[in-house]
């Protein structure tokens, strides 16, 4: 059974728990579609596509969850940052209310973990 009665502190608490849980939802659902595929072909995608769009190849963003879980213990803002932008639709003005630094903050730290990520994700096709 579900709890639906969740005590949410305010509208940007709602907005980070709302991309964590979009985020499960596609991981969940791309393994449900590797597992009816049972390995067969994977499209390459770039991160740019593999972040705007959840309808992509399964794999894609079971290869993005993979690379977040990794940068996230590494930086785990921008990781978040990451994660509210991609599975949470939010502009780096919105970030700013959830994660409370400026908008150069955000910016920045959304460039640099948007390259570690590609540096990731095309070491992991190259194995």
């Amino acid at each position: 059974m579900v709890d639906t009665d969740v005590a949410w502190n305010d509208r940007v608490h709602f907005i980070a728990i709302s991309a964590r849980v979009m985020r499960r939802v596609l991981v969940d659902y791309a393994k449900a579609k590797q597992r009816e595929r049972r390995g067969g072909p994977q499209q390459r995608l770039t991160l740019d596509e593999a972040l705007l769009s959840a309808d992509e190849s399964a794999a894609s963003i079971l290869d993005l969850d993979m690379a977040l879980n990794k940068l996230s213990v590494q930086d785990s803002r921008k990781a978040e940052i990451v994660q509210l932008v991609s599975f949470g639709g939010l502009t780096a003005e919105e970030v700013v209310e959830v994660v409370c630094i400026s908008t150069a903050t955000v910016n920045r730290d959304l460039r640099l973990a948007r390259a570690w990520l590609r540096s990731e994700l095309a070491s992991a096709a190259q194995m």
